[in-house]
This record gives structure tokens, C-alpha cells and sequence, in this order.
């Protein structure tokens, strides 16, 4: 508990990496991406949130600025340091 009587809030900590040669739609099912085109949906997929089933890890991965989706970057966060380290070699497969 903080001097002033308020409870701290202990957030989790985040291990990160930075991958190249990879956008998040490399990640997504080719007729999912198709279907959201032919509907008319213009996007740019540019985030992942991925929950980790039977704990409470959790992964993201994403370009944080429209440059780094066309150098083909993206950013990994995870709570779980060993979960980072299964992703990124999960991730080396989609690079181009």
C-alpha cells in the first residue's frame, strides 16, 4: 500500500519484440480477407489480440503507425515471457 493510504496496482509486465518482412493480415485466413473485400469493407488489419486458452496470458501483435504497415513491421507483447518465444518462431513461418 502507497504512503498516501491508496492501494498500488501492480500491472503486468510486457516482454516485447519487433518483427520485419510481416504484416498482420499475413496472419489472417486469405477468404476471411477476401469476403470483408468483397463486402465492401475497406480496412487494413492492423492489430491481434490473441488469449492464451487455460491461463491468463495474453499476446498481442500489430504495426503502430500506417509507416510500419508499409515497411511490413509489426510489434509483439506478451505477459508471458515463454509464450513470446513460441509466438515469434510461430511468426518467422509468415514472413516474406
Amino acid at each position: 500500500m502507497a504512503k498516501n493510504g491508496k492501494e498500488i496496482s501492480k500491472q503486468p509486465v510486457f516482454e516485447k519484440a519487433k518483427i520485419t518482412q510481416i504484416r498482420v493480415e499475413d496472419l489472417l485466413n486469405k477468404d476471411f480477407l477476401s469476403e470483408m473485400k468483397d463486402a465492401g469493407i475497406k480496412n487494413i488489419p492492423v492489430s491481434l489480440f490473441i488469449h492464451e486458452t487455460g491461463s491468463n496470458s495474453v499476446i498481442t501483435v500489430g504495426h503502430q503507425n500506417p509507416k510500419e504497415y508499409d515497411e511490413k513491421v509489426v510489434h509483439v507483447e506478451s505477459t508471458n515471457p515463454e509464450l513470446l518465444s513460441k509466438i515469434l518462431k510461430v511468426l518467422d513461418k509468415f514472413r516474406k
